[in-house]
């Protein structure tokens, strides 16, 4: 059975210091049926001399203004060949030379649509992050050095939304998990440095959290039932969600914003728990933990999880 062709994309905007690195970290994998594809939005110190003196048949380039970063992936998918798409950041490499041979040359893996592993995240020092369930994709993203996608499945759930500024890649991700038609597997392994700045943001995409993660984390709460509330994780979860959409920073409130969604009263009251905390100290881990715990033993004393 021939191995599948695997498309590389780095999105990069001026990265002279770092590009070199990552585009060896691709030309020296022992896996030899792939193609590199850089998508550069018109570097102007240097990348493109970077690119440029990279001898190999094997790598593709553009370089041209593009509208943002997922404007930039989505002009790389639509310039792949390969039959599985994997994104690579400009500061990122792969974990080691044989990342892509430990994936590919098992042919059972070839069946599924969406293959997932870990990456080792330089700035925590740490591998994130596991195996995900439906459940966690709602609150947490997979990585996307972490992901190989079968190029086909964004004809099943579209390109990269670039309305979304930092999390159209999680949008993708939790279609790909709930799709009865996209088969997803999860691989024990590391398969890169993740090199930026932890795998959150200073500047939320609000747009995304309010206008898509919140619906449909909604929905599915109603489909499991309020009581499901009671499991301490998810509450967690959910109080983590309502903290991050900032409601209450501005003149929008929760309740006027989802105003045609049916809001259950514990979410309202939970809201309201956060609204007594100044805004400055709401994001203070320990704060907002210990807040968070006795919003659950007010929920449970009251018994709030009714449905």
């Amino acid at each position: 059975m021939s191995t599948p062709k695997i498309s590389i994309i780095i999105v990069v905007f001026n990265a002279v210091t770092i590009l070199e690195n990552t585009i060896k970290s691709v030309l020296n994998q022992s896996y030899k049926n792939l193609e590199l594809i850089i998508v550069d939005g018109g570097s102007s110190d240097g990348t493109l001399d970077i690119i440029k003196k990279t001898s190999s048949s094997k790598l593709f380039w553009i370089s041209e203004p593009d509208k943002g970063i997922y404007d930039a992936m989505n002009k790389g998918i639509k310039m792949a060949t390969g039959e599985f798409v994997y994104f690579l950041g400009a500061d990122d490499t792969f974990y080691d030379d044989k990342v892509l041979e430990t994936i590919f040359s098992d042919p059972v893996n070839y069946k599924y649509d969406l293959l997932y592993g870990n990456v080792y995240a330089l700035a925590l020092k740490r591998k994130y992050d596991g195996e995900f369930t439906k459940d966690k994709i709602l609150f947490q993203n997979v990585s996307h050095q972490a992901i190989f996608y079968r190029k086909k499945i964004h004809q099943v759930v579209g390109y990269y939304n670039e309305k979304f500024k930092t999390f159209a890649d999680w949008n993708i991700n939790i279609e790909c998990f709930f799709h009865s038609d996209i088969k997803v597997k999860y691989i024990d392994i590391i398969i890169a440095n993740f090199a930026a700045g932890g795998l959150g943001t200073s500047q939320p995409d609000l747009l995304f959290l309010r206008d898509y993660l919140f619906p449909r984390n909604l929905r599915e709460l109603y489909s499991k039932g309020i009581k499901s509330l009671k499991n301490v994780y998810l509450y967690d979860q959910w109080w983590r969600l309502i903290r991050s959409l900032r409601f209450g920073e501005n003149d929008i409130e929760l309740n006027d914003y989802y105003e045609a969604e049916s809001l259950p009263l514990i979410l309202k009251e939970m809201y309201a728990f956060q609204k007594r905390i100044p805004s400055r100290m709401i994001y203070n881990g320990i704060v907002s933990k210990t807040a968070m715990i006795m919003s659950y033993c007010m929920a449970r004393l009251k018994n709030k999880f009714e449905d």
